[in-house]
């Protein structure tokens, strides 16, 4: 449902939080742990408050499970709200530690998220050569491993890093091919932040028509996907 059908964000939370009611859930460990992880990616993207609760009730539930990766992983999401909400050194404790648990133990996806989100915070600190080296670490992987699926973070992250050093028509090239393959794969959320960071481009070109076209395109899937920040961005 997630990944095919372009369900809403606030939709998808709302559907998951009423799963979470029944006792088919309520009586399923398990599922029930899968089912806090969903609500919590959901959440992540509209709501800091009722993702925190989330993403705590998956940490709890987690470790009574004896569940690792999952405790790990919700851990790292607790430190993402963190950042949120201004707690900058323990949220850079809390992914940092995240990302280097999934790295000794292998857990592939989580190193990959957490990989690309410290490569976005050196973009954020306009240090795009450390960011890239995150970027390529995580393409490279997806490269070798096909079960990981396209690594959009990553390449909107290289692009932008691109952009910084100058290499506009580089950070063109890249983005245009990375919105192609989220419209290929039907990815609604990625493909209006890729035309968010095409129109940013744009604008650094002196291309007011072009960049007015992908800013309202943009505005346009991220509202329809319940996408409140990127809506305001554009």
């Amino acid at each position: 449902m997630r990944s095919g059908d372009a369900v809403p964000f606030p939709q998808l939370s709302a559907f998951i939080a009423m799963q979470l009611k029944t006792p088919l859930v309520q009586n399923d460990p398990e599922l029930r742990l899968w089912r806090l992880g969903v609500k919590g990616d959901a959440d992540d993207e509209v709501n800091a408050e009722a993702a925190q609760q989330d993403w705590e009730q998956a940490r709890s539930l987690a470790q009574q499970l004896g569940e690792k990766e999952w405790a790990n992983r919700a851990t790292g999401e607790l430190g993402l709200i963190n950042f949120l909400q201004g707690n900058v050194k323990q949220a850079a404790h809390m992914v940092g530690g995240a990302l280097m648990t999934a790295m000794a133990e292998s857990d592939t996806g989580t190193e990959v998220r957490y990989l690309e989100i410290v490569g976005n915070g050196w973009n954020a600190l306009n240090r795009p050569a450390e960011a890239m080296v995150f970027f390529n670490h995580v393409i490279g992987m997806a490269d070798r491993n096909h079960d990981i699926g396209t690594p959009f973070m990553a390449y909107e992250g290289k692009a932008e890093a691109l952009a910084m050093e100058g290499k506009m028509d580089e950070a063109q090239a890249l983005m245009q091919r990375t919105l192609a393959k989220a419209r290929k794969e039907k990815m609604l959320e990625h493909e209006g932040q890729d035309l968010l960071i095409l129109g940013q481009f744009a604008v650094q070109s002196g291309q007011q028509a072009q960049a007015r076209e992908y800013f309202e395109g943009a505005m346009k899937s991220a509202t329809q996907m319940g996408l409140p920040r990127v809506a305001m961005q554009s």
